[in-house]
């Protein structure tokens, strides 16, 4: 007699996998429908403004979603079958988002140098 266990559907056998990626590669992710969040704290959201990008010739402006309410309810928007796109201004407070949104199965990559390198990055 075989002995199997079954994971239930709502549990992943393994975390989701992101990473910390290039801006090349986080706008090639945005291209093929990845969503770009800014988790900037309100204050430096306020103060320099929300992220704009282009996107297929379009201008758009990313979510904001604080790196502080990641993990006490700021994420329960975003739903975890699509793949998100971090960017803060230096990339520091997009790793601790992408850990933050890993631990409750989100998928979501960090960009290398945030905002900063995004605005010196050709397109």
């Amino acid at each position: 007699m075989s002995h199997t266990t079954s994971i239930p559907q709502h549990v992943s056998a393994a975390p989701p996998q992101g990473g910390c990626i290039s801006v090349e590669r986080a706008r090639v992710l945005v291209a093929a429908g990845a969503i770009v969040i800014d988790v900037r704290s309100d204050y430096d959201y306020e103060r320099y403004g929300n992220f704009e990008y282009e996107n297929d010739g379009r201008t758009e402006t990313a979510v904001n979603i604080p790196v502080a309410t990641i993990g006490k309810g700021g994420e329960n928007e975003l739903p975890p079958d699509r793949e998100y796109v971090l960017i803060c201004q230096m990339g520091q407070c997009s790793k601790t988002a992408m850990r933050k949104l890993s631990e409750v199965g989100i998928k979501s990559y960090s960009v290398d140098g945030g905002i900063s390198a995004w605005k010196k990055s050709p397109r």
